[in-house]
């Protein structure tokens, strides 16, 4: 059975190939399988010489220190991390997860960066040419900041670039530091998992074709972020942590801890990684503050900010800030009615946006987060009220439509098909198609999801 099997495998894979008509398309099939083939030997390879050496194994613990090479340097060429911090950090990640570790590269990332597909879409520091992205205003970091090579067992860090004769709008070393030092770990998880656990094939994760791969990095990279590389950095480079938290607590309205200024990496638990990050919080922060924007213009926009990536009591406490400032601030309250949405404290949203409504009748948002409560709440005959008003008072087409929509998906939840049905119509209306066919996506999807009362 196992050898018809096998066979039956073979022909697919045969039969598949086959069916490529583009010789370009056979070609790079072809060469992923065959690096895919090699990559298993190369391992099955280590594994035997491994077993079959006759050096005693590297005490548990007491690995020998990995050789470590620095490729490029120059006067604006900054490694965050250095061979102190990579020695005290493996006295604090589990015992034996550097073993093997051929080399550490200290690089400019040069090539990695433009060899990438969307290369394009980055643009060249000023004075290396590396692309990139400008991470806070003057300081440009790499896009990949970090590679884990199976074959050599290496570990190549990517320097960041910045002029030090103009300081940056914050202290960034502590920053850096966190950021290298937590692609440093996840790298680090990669090299672990590459050569020591033995759960699969080790193969399937040298060629990148198992999921699970890039998972167990991120989980490793939080654990270890979180419980090594934070503490040593609070521990070492307590003036420089020190001097950027209070930076942040003065311009942002918030102290936040040292392990809050980096996302959690996990995918699987952080869908936001994609989307909204704390980095981007931090820099929209040094952006405004190097724009000289009003100071309680700068926390409004760091409190947005932090509530896109659910930092909700953090972004909370901003706005209680800005309220001791100034009182009644309209935007802020919004934000608060907004936010106590996400956290499903409808009742005291309802309240905070009738209260808004009353001041200012025109005040948009506020009236967003009154539909988003009734709705929160279930109370949809007030919600159908609230969009009906909306659709008669908001001038924008587009803020006309989502009313429009709200409140259709509000008739359906009460059974009011054709009332629902009709404002369905008035959406596909919309002259522009695409935007249509994006009402109706969404039309559809409510309705699936929520089945109409009969």
């Amino acid at each position: 059975m196992s050898r018809s099997i096998h066979a039956t495998r073979r022909d697919l894979e045969e039969a598949r190939l086959d069916s490529y008509r583009e010789e370009k398309v056979q070609e790079t099939e072809t060469k992923r399988i065959e690096k895919a083939l090699e990559q298993k030997r190369i391992v099955k390879r280590r594994i035997l010489s491994a077993r079959n050496s006759d050096q005693p194994s590297v005490p548990v613990g007491y690995a020998s220190p990995v050789p470590i090479h620095i490729l490029e340097e120059g006067p604006y060429v900054h490694h965050a991390t250095s061979a102190d911090d990579i020695s005290a950090l493996e006295q604090l990640l589990p015992a034996g997860v550097l073993e093997g570790l051929s080399e550490i590269v200290f690089s400019l990332g040069l090539k990695t960066q433009e060899d990438r597909e969307d290369t394009n879409l980055y643009h060249p520091d000023p004075w290396t040419g590396r692309r990139g992205s400008e991470i806070f205003p003057g300081v440009f970091g790499a896009y990949v900041l970090g590679l884990y090579n199976s074959d050599p067992c290496r570990i190549t860090l990517h320097a960041f670039v910045y002029n030090p004769s103009t300081p940056s709008v914050l202290p960034v070393t502590a920053y850096l530091k966190l950021r290298s030092l937590s692609t440093f770990v996840h790298e680090v998880a990669h090299h672990f998992d590459h050569t020591q656990r033995v759960s699969r094939g080790r193969w399937m994760a040298l060629g990148g074709e198992d999921g699970k791969v890039e998972r167990f990095a991120e989980h490793c990279q939080h654990e270890w972020t979180q419980n090594c590389v934070v503490p040593y950095l609070e521990k070492t480079f307590s003036k420089d942590v020190g001097a950027l938290l209070d930076w942040v607590h003065d311009n942002g309205g918030v102290r936040l801890t040292l392990g809050e200024l980096i996302s959690d990496p996990r995918s699987d638990v952080n869908w936001l990684i994609y989307i909204f990050t704390v980095e981007r919080a931090l820099q929209q922060l040094a952006e405004d503050v190097a724009a000289r924007k009003p100071p309680l213009e700068c926390k409004l926009d760091f409190a947005t900010q932090l509530h896109f990536c659910e930092r909700y009591e953090r972004a909370l406490e901003v706005i209680v800030a800005i309220l001791k400032e100034q009182p009644g601030n309209e935007e802020a309250l919004s934000l608060r009615a907004d936010i106590w949405n996400h956290q499903e404290r409808h009742t005291e949203a309802e309240q905070l946006a009738l209260e808004l409504i009353a001041r200012n009748p025109q005040n948009k948002r506020a009236r967003l987060e009154l539909v988003n409560a009734y709705e929160g709440l279930g109370e949809w005959d007030r919600m159908i009220a609230a969009t009906t008003e909306n659709s008669l008072m908001f001038t924008d087409e587009y803020d006309k439509l989502n009313a429009i929509f709200e409140r259709c998906k509000a008739l359906w939840r009460i059974g009011r098909r054709e009332a629902s049905e009709a404002d369905y119509r008035t959406l596909l209306a919309d002259p522009r198609h695409r935007r249509s066919t994006i009402w109706a996506r969404r039309v559809t999807k409510y309705r699936e999801k929520f089945p109409a009362v009969t």
